[in-house]
């Protein structure tokens, strides 16, 4: 994230960035489903919810480095709530309600960080 979104950001834009880095993100989680002994082959939810779920996380945490002045801390620190959240949380990570809480909340969120991303380069000319 701190070497290639600023990167993609300058020949895309924040918007397209954002969307991509959520997209590679998602597949980085892919083999997670396919290694025994990870909690992913135990989710109540199919593979591809999941990783909208995470994809629209990542656009979320291109939203926070972004507005973080390209620091990497800030996302690890989401990104290590998130985790711990779901840890201790309290919640059975095996509640079909649970992950689709967690769709529509991620879904919800990530508009929301692409709609700050427009607007915050409306008007600002794609580098060369």
């Amino acid at each position: 994230r701190g070497y290639l979104l600023p990167r993609l950001g300058a020949r895309t834009g924040a918007m397209p960035a954002a969307a991509f880095m959520g997209a590679l993100w998602a597949a980085w989680h892919v083999p997670a489903f396919f290694t025994p002994g990870l909690p992913h082959q135990s989710l109540p939810i199919p593979m591809l919810p999941f990783l909208v779920v995470i994809a629209c996380f990542g656009v979320l945490l291109a939203l926070i480095f972004n507005e973080s002045q390209a620091s990497v801390l800030p996302t690890m620190l989401a990104h290590l709530s998130l985790n711990v959240t779901l840890a201790i949380g309290g919640v059975s990570l095996s509640s079909v309600v649970f992950w689709r809480t967690m769709a529509a909340l991620y879904v919800a969120l990530a508009l929301a960080a692409l709609i700050r991303l427009r607007i915050r380069t409306a008007g600002q000319p794609l580098p060369a």
